[in-house]
């Protein structure tokens, strides 16, 4: 059989037995199962690292030079922050990851908020009446030759709301 060559030696007669009692469209289907239910989980924990990282390295509004640590830093916690935000986009679990990641809501959960590029959590406050549309790029970080300038972003009450 197929699956003897993965099995430890001696183990071969309990797999033997096994394989020979289960139909194989149940071991397809516990086999898929685990893998959907394998792969969904990781996404998930490694999304809460991403975001536990990103909040553990904040950054306060400033001057950075571009050239070191701290810019490159701040370049990968955006980029880092944009694939979070693509990965869960405007569901609600996308919202609990920009608040773990360190942005501030008066409310999570209750504001519009949508994907925002170029986002970096620490500087960035939304009231629950907050509109922000799908794929804006927000200008907390402008990009210099020698320096990175880091400002605080804050959207009150019926912000971009007509």
């Amino acid at each position: 059989m197929f699956v003897r060559g993965f099995t430890f030696a001696g183990q071969t007669e309990l797999s033997d037995a096994y394989f020979n009692a289960t139909p194989l469209l149940e071991v397809v289907w516990r086999l898929a199962l685990d893998a959907f239910v394998t792969t969904w989980v990781a996404i998930v924990v490694i999304s809460l690292l991403q975001c536990f990282f990103i909040r553990f390295t904040a950054a306060s509004p400033g001057i950075y030079p571009s050239h070191g640590l701290k810019g490159a830093l701040l370049i990968y916690r955006m980029n880092m922050m944009n694939s979070i935000q693509r990965l869960w986009g405007w569901t609600i679990t996308g919202q609990y990851m920009r608040a773990l990641a360190g942005m501030k809501f008066s409310r999570v959960g209750a504001s519009e908020c949508d994907l925002m590029f170029n986002l970096i959590p620490e500087v960035a406050t939304a009231d629950a009446g907050v509109f922000w549309s799908n794929g804006c790029f927000t200008n907390v970080l402008d990009y210099g030759a020698k320096h990175f300038q880091l400002r605080q972003l804050d959207m009150p009450t019926e912000f971009l709301q007509w």
